[in-house]
């Protein structure tokens, strides 16, 4: 695929991408499909799954934190006390050929109810071919840090970030936040040619606004 990125008057970046039969027009960042899951899972599945609630768009590069879903208050009250499943999803722009190395923070925030034996769920895919599948401890300030390395080739990647984590027996929509606001994910890259490995860019991901 050939990318061209213009300029457009407002903030988002608009990526034609055209081939010898349709020209798509993509927008700047991902897009967030957000899916309550309930409270029947013992373990929290590896891939998107359940009742898909709302898409919204986002545009924070790297960077995912476990409240980028609670926008408002429809949202709020149809995920609270329940598991939840975060799915991003749209295109990467990698740049060279060969050897990528991808890393992965994750950082659970402190949460006032005891949750030690809980685990979030994250799974990240680029080019359908997985990098992170893992259960991560949720609620006691833990944080890990995991690389992989994979080939790919340059331009535009489909990509997918799962994240999922479990109820937490909550009272308010307001105790969901507080006790997963510090919760997150944050994905680094070190391309082919790059000298080291850096926080992936909000100017590297793109999505179909019309899919």
């Amino acid at each position: 695929l050939k990318k061209i990125i213009n300029n457009p008057p407002d903030t988002s970046v608009k990526k034609p991408i055209t081939d010898s039969k349709v020209a798509i027009v993509l927008s700047e960042g991902l897009l967030l499909d957000v899916y309550s899951l309930g409270d029947k899972y013992k373990n929290l599945p590896d891939k998107p799954e359940g009742l898909k609630i709302a898409r919204l768009p986002l545009n924070k590069g790297g960077e995912f934190s476990f409240v980028d879903h609670i926008v408002n208050e429809n949202i709020a009250n149809s995920t609270a006390d329940r598991d939840v499943g975060l799915h991003y999803q749209g295109y990467i722009d990698l740049k060279g050929n060969g050897e990528f190395i991808f890393q992965l923070n994750y950082q659970s925030g402190e949460h006032f109810i005891q949750q030690f034996p809980k685990k979030c769920q994250l799974t990240l895919k680029v080019n359908n071919e997985s990098i992170f599948d893992k259960k991560v401890y949720v609620g006691q300030g833990q944080s890990y840090s995991m690389q992989s390395t994979a080939d790919f080739s340059a331009g535009l990647n489909p990509f997918s970030l799962w994240f999922a984590c479990p109820n937490l027996r909550s009272f308010s929509p307001k105790q969901d936040y507080n006790a997963f606001k510090d919760t997150s994910v944050t994905l680094y890259i070190k391309q082919p040619n790059d000298k080291e490995i850096t926080k992936i860019m909000a100017n590297k991901f793109s999505y179909d606004p019309d899919k």
